[in-house]
């Protein structure tokens, strides 16, 4: 079985539930497991490529009202009603910047699937399975809506809302990914989802699993992550179980035209000779990546010790260090 697994926000580190509990079990199950790096994380200190700061800082809306405040300041001469201005600005416009932020991660974060995907084909003939986890899962809809892969699929608590839907009150560029191709064989899907999960609300899951036509399976008590409460051996052993079934049945169904039980799908727009790097991938490397402009030296002058405690981002870089 070759399975393209996408993880979900929050770096991934080594010590993750991605890393530490979804990718050995996906391993144990699989011959072959292409695993991205998503470079997601939701802290704004983070230098991650798909971080919030780093898409954030490019939202014209934000930049914009900067802008206008700037301009206003320097054409009254007063640097309170320039900050006002822009501070007004952004107040009114902070659920869209908020939405074209998530907006810009989800895409970026399909690139690199669609490049993950591409390298599966090249160096495999494809992918048996896509196990979409979180903020993976909603990745792995757009991936089947927009004709990317149209294979089998296995959803783990996928962040289908807010990121795909009315997040921050405001509609999303992807939310078309949400209403699944009505050419897509529903029973190649299966959406995993515990009732305990504190995250992404397990009884509208259920009703969007309902409402598509894809099998919802709930977890009793399980919790966002899956496989880590008191019942961790049975919901692992329930994931691997649903993981298998749902390949099964997209081998027993006949293909669509032009299409494939395993996937291959369209092709997409990613070139086929993409080869990951260490920060790309989330085998072997288990290191935080670090951008080569700024060494750590570097990092730790820059952001240093303020009123005496080290950054955030410090302390990761240090307990990186420290475990090399």
């Amino acid at each position: 079985m070759r399975v393209l697994y996408l993880h979900g926000i929050g770096g991934p580190s080594a010590g993750s539930h991605s890393r530490a509990i979804m990718l050995p079990m996906l391993v144990s199950a699989a011959s072959h497991v292409i695993a991205p790096n998503l470079q997601t994380d939701d802290r704004l200190h983070s230098v991650r490529r798909n971080g919030v700061l780093q898409h954030l800082a490019r939202q014209p809306l934000l930049l914009g009202a900067i802008a206008a405040g700037v301009l206003a300041g320097v054409a009254t001469r007063s640097a309170t009603g320039g900050f006002m201005l822009a501070a007004t600005l952004l107040f009114a416009g902070r659920k869209k910047i908020m939405r074209g932020t998530i907006d810009d991660m989800v895409a970026s974060t399909l690139v690199t699937a669609e490049k993950a995907l591409a390298h599966a084909r090249a160096t495999l003939g494809g992918v048996d399975v896509v196990v979409g986890q979180s903020w993976g899962g909603a990745v792995a809809c757009l991936l089947v809506a927009k004709g990317l892969y149209d294979g089998p699929v296995l959803l783990a608590a996928p962040a289908v809302k807010p990121l795909l839907l009315d997040a921050h009150g405001s509609t999303s560029r992807h939310a078309f990914a949400a209403a699944l191709p009505s050419t897509y064989p529903r029973s190649r899907m299966v959406c995993l989802s515990g009732t305990s999960d504190a995250i992404i609300d397990p009884r509208w899951l259920s009703g969007w699993c309902a409402q598509q036509g894809v099998v919802f399976v709930a977890l009793e008590a399980g919790e966002h992550n899956l496989a880590t409460g008191e019942r961790a051996e049975e919901e692992r052993a329930t994931l691997l179980r649903e993981l298998e079934a749902v390949v099964t049945r997209a081998a027993a169904t006949a293909p669509p035209a032009g299409g494939d039980p395993r996937g291959k799908g369209a092709q997409s727009s990613a070139s086929d000779t993409w080869r990951p790097g260490v920060d790309q991938w989330l085998q072997p490397s288990e290191r935080y990546v670090i951008p080569s402009a700024m060494p750590a030296a570097l990092l730790r002058r820059v952001l240093g010790r303020a009123s005496g405690r080290a950054s955030p981002l410090t302390q990761h870089i240090q307990g990186n260090e420290s475990s090399q």
